[in-house]
């Protein structure tokens, strides 16, 4: 499969559409917890995110599962803190009765994963980044962290 990414940042001049992945929470939380050994590798596409270079995608069920799995290991200020960094950095997918309705009656056996993937086909996202490639099934490309930074580091 051939990926096509936009390198220098979408400007108001160009009429070039950016790069639109779907983040699942596992590459989120590696940044967050710092957890090795997949901080770098989530850092660095959590990077190109903020300086522009693709838009970040998270579901809106993605922000409870971050602020369940944070609050774990975290102090209540540095969870809520970590939380609106993460609603300035990413766009947050509206998941819609049809996405859930899709989803219960798919064949995933993750349901939160079933919501992503149908949410992500329904906003015709481009990619879906996650550690856990095997849970998800459909029509949109799913790459580990590292694939998706080895594949853009070759095309660039």
């Amino acid at each position: 499969m051939i990926i096509s990414v936009i390198w220098k940042k979408n400007t108001d001049e160009s009429n070039q559409q950016m790069m639109n992945v779907l983040f699942d929470a596992d590459v989120i939380l590696d940044v967050l917890l710092d957890r090795e050994p997949y901080e770098i590798t989530s850092y660095k596409l959590l990077t190109l995110v903020e300086k522009g270079y693709i838009t970040g995608w998270i579901g809106s069920g993605t922000v409870n599962t971050l602020y369940y799995l944070m609050a774990g290991e975290l102090e209540h200020k540095w969870v809520k803190r970590h939380l609106i960094e993460v609603l300035e950095l990413f766009t947050i997918i509206p998941v819609t009765g049809e996405i859930l309705e899709k989803s219960i009656k798919s064949s995933f056996l993750d349901f939160e994963d079933a919501v992503l993937c149908h949410a992500a086909e329904a906003y015709t996202l481009d990619y879906i980044i996650t550690r856990n490639k095997v849970n998800f099934k459909g029509d949109i490309p799913v790459y580990a962290p590292e694939e998706l930074l080895n594949i853009l580091e070759a095309l660039r």
